[in-house]
């Protein structure tokens, strides 16, 4: 039974592989960027310090009915990535809540220092090859 009152649709990237090395040559792994509906609540920041600087780091929650991938180092799998407010967010942790009848997940997530390229979006795609129809 899903509540989805505060849910919106999300963009989850999800990893498909690892990164393999052939010939001294990293191949990248393949994703597919789905749409979740969630709850995505903002939590705190917290700071990094590295070679290169200070970083400020924003940390969310989020609840669904789908669930979410994290890192898992047996399966050579990169956790799933969330894009919210402009900024990519990978998943840290996910747990199956299932004491309710309104079972769900609650994951948490972490900004990404290395921002990849932001996901597609269908309704422009969709309009642009309409665009070059007419």
């Amino acid at each position: 039974m899903p509540l989805g009152l505060w849910r919106k649709k999300h963009t989850i990237r999800r990893f498909n592989g690892c990164m393999e090395v052939q010939d001294g040559y990293a191949i990248p792994e393949s994703y597919n960027d789905i749409i979740i509906l969630m709850d995505v609540q903002t939590t705190k920041k917290g700071h990094v310090t590295d070679e290169s600087g200070d970083y400020t780091l924003q940390r969310l929650k989020a609840f669904s009915d789908d669930e979410v991938m994290t890192a898992s180092e047996a399966e050579k799998r990169r956790a799933d990535c969330l894009w919210f407010q402009g900024k990519w967010f990978e998943c840290v942790s996910s747990i199956l809540s299932e004491n309710t009848v309104l079972k769900h997940y609650t994951s948490e997530w972490i900004q990404c220092l290395n921002q990849e390229e932001p996901p597609i979006d269908p309704d422009q795609t969709e309009k642009e090859e309409e665009e070059t129809k007419v």
